[in-house]
């Protein structure tokens, strides 16, 4: 039955011991006594007063907390696609009428907030602030009861925070003795580090500068955990002492307590490389130099931290693990062969280059979102070269908007196509085809003619450029072929965009017209026609992307060393140009056929 269709009226609730039931609870928290109230239910006879009673009272206790003050206050306790658990707004208005009579009867603090809490947000009566202020007075009551137990008083926080974002809500006048009592809270009893912290910063967020005590008691703990090498406390309280500085103003003692959490992630690197940890060490390193980088004259210490962010990097390549895995492709280049054998070399080198689809862009999404758990989108990912540096990093895509997530989304389909797809075509197809064309050909520049000569991808001054390129790739000389082929592709993207009318020029302020790079050019929605949607793909992931390949960005700026001229994406990239080549040959013999 939903809770909308329950008919109950108050004498429903006549000889009802809600309050005994709820007695039972260690935790004290509306979810806790959820369950209790739904163990009475079991009692009863479904549909009887007490049954009835207990339900509403199951229903109400159900949801929880939203820590998001934007959103709405109450989320379900369960939901997916296709149902959830109850809410405020699916009471009715004889429902709520119920409640704000149940409401004076009621002195348990936590079940007090909670019936004035959802009659504030269903905003019922003519004056609902009223319901916000008691729920105002018994969160903090809740929260006092919660804090004088060691066990539970992280549970503290979420009603102290309803009490502030509620006060807030509804302009409370009586605000500065609200402040004042959470103040009292946080003196009042031994409580843990982390509830001690996040009292005193939600004060401090809500412009309420707390007694001179609590600071001094959070600088006592920084330097009792910084001596104990305790680094995460003791970095919680320096970031606590900084925003009480950021609050009184006081530009001085700011600065002091930024320069102390640098120096604290500095500790945390140095505490990570001891332990051989060099990827968290020159991560902490990373994020001290960026936080150094907002003070002024830090320049010194930000040089010296770069030097140990290069040991740390070189560290990081002799110290990871390589994880391995064996496909095999036997048969697949085994059909390959045979596929090449007896032909003739123009039969061969069209065979070589149809003989694989590119990767199809929806595919690599669909196989990329079902490898992909709700845990990996908490994890933040980085791609590092072999010196340990970070080329990429992939920021966590829960709670983001839609566009980001889908830009992460695309970011992995790169990673998944750079290190799997082109892998099983290059060692699968591609290479056991060159092996049989040179074992019974040799393949010269004329040889070439037929693809190169009248071809609407190459423009007639690159004619030379593009069959040096691909004829290197039939030799293996990978080193050739990708330095010129890599950079060419870039012109010829920019030239057939030319051919359709499409402008690939920019005028910069001072007036001078700027050729628009690959990066760019690869975005115009004009090459989807022209190209498809999946080879776009591709050559983004092949070229720019530092998620994929990005060979263009490596061979212009030199950072690729000799052997990994011959890795897989660079024997990719020779094919993938050779594809392109033939297309329009190979659509001629098609039409004529």
């Amino acid at each position: 039955m939903r809770i909308d269709e329950l008919k109950i009226s108050i004498n429903d609730f006549k000889g009802i011991c809600f309050e005994k039931t709820i007695s039972k609870s260690e935790t004290k928290t509306s979810f806790s006594y959820s369950a209790l109230f739904r163990e009475e239910c079991k009692k009863y006879e479904v549909n009887s007063k007490a049954w009835k009673a207990y339900s509403m009272f199951e229903a109400m206790t159900n949801f929880v907390l939203n820590q998001d003050d934007t959103g709405d206050a109450f989320l379900p306790a369960f939901s997916d696609i296709h149902s959830k658990t109850v809410l405020p707004q699916d009471f009715t208005i004889e429902q709520l009428e119920i409640f704000n009579q149940l409401l004076p009867t009621i002195t348990d603090p936590e079940l007090k907030a909670r019936f004035a809490d959802v009659l504030w947000e269903m905003r019922f009566g003519e004056k609902p602030y009223k319901y916000a202020e008691i729920a105002i007075a018994a969160y903090l009551l809740s929260a006092e009861a919660l804090l004088q137990s060691s066990e539970y008083q992280i549970f503290s926080i979420e009603r102290i925070k309803r009490s502030i974002t509620l006060a807030r809500r509804i302009k409370y006048k009586n605000h500065p003795n609200m402040f004042q009592s959470i103040q009292t809270l946080a003196n009042n009893f031994e409580i843990e580090d982390i509830v001690f912290i996040r009292i005193i910063q939600m004060l401090l967020e809500s412009g309420f500068l707390p007694d001179e005590q609590f600071l001094e008691k959070s600088k006592e703990r920084y330097e009792k955990y910084v001596e104990e090498k305790d680094y995460v406390k003791a970095e919680r309280y320096c970031d606590l002492i900084a925003d009480w500085y950021k609050l009184t103003r006081d530009d001085d003692l700011k600065r002091s307590a930024r320069i102390n959490q640098a120096n604290i992630l500095v500790f945390r690197a140095e505490q990570n490389a001891a332990s051989s940890n060099y990827i968290a060490a020159a991560a902490f390193i990373k994020e001290a130099i960026e936080s150094l980088g907002n003070i002024e004259d830090t320049e010194l210490k930000r040089a010296e931290l770069k030097k140990k962010l290069l040991k740390y990097q070189s560290e990081i390549s002799e110290n990871l693990n390589s994880f391995e895995f064996s496909v095999d492709l036997s048969d697949c280049a085994n059909q390959a062969i045979t596929s090449i054998k007896g032909k003739s070399k123009e039969e061969a080198i069209l065979t070589l280059a149809f003989i694989d689809g590119i990767p199809r862009k929806e595919y690599i999404r669909k196989q990329v979102e079902e490898i992909q758990t709700p845990l990996l989108s908490l994890i933040s990912r980085e791609i590092i070269d072999d010196n340990g540096r970070t080329l990429a990093n992939n920021s966590p895509s829960l709670n983001v908007d839609e566009g980001e997530e889908e830009k992460a989304l695309e970011e992995d389909m790169f990673s998944y196509v750079s290190n799997f797809e082109r892998g099983i075509r290059v060692e699968g197809l591609i290479k056991p085809c060159l092996y049989q064309i040179n074992l019974e050909h040799h393949i010269c520049e004329t040889d070439l003619e037929f693809i190169v000569n009248n071809n609407p991808f190459i423009p007639e001054d690159r004619k030379k450029l593009f069959t040096r390129g691909l004829l290197a790739g039939f030799k293996s000389d990978f080193i050739v072929s990708t330095h010129i082929l890599g950079l060419q592709i870039e012109n010829s993207i920019r030239y057939v965009l030319n051919t359709e009318g499409v402008i690939t020029t920019s005028l910069s302020s001072e007036g001078i017209q700027e050729e628009i790079d690959i990066n760019r050019l690869l975005d115009f929605k004009e090459l989807i026609p022209i190209f498809g949607e999946d080879l776009v793909f591709d050559l983004k992931g092949l070229l720019i992307s530092r998620f994929g390949n990005n060979l263009r960005n490596q061979i212009a700026h030199a950072l690729l060393s000799s052997h990994e001229f011959y890795s897989q994406g660079t024997t990719y990239l020779w094919w993938l140009t050779l594809k392109i080549c033939a297309l329009p040959y190979f659509q001629k013999l098609s039409n004529m056929k």
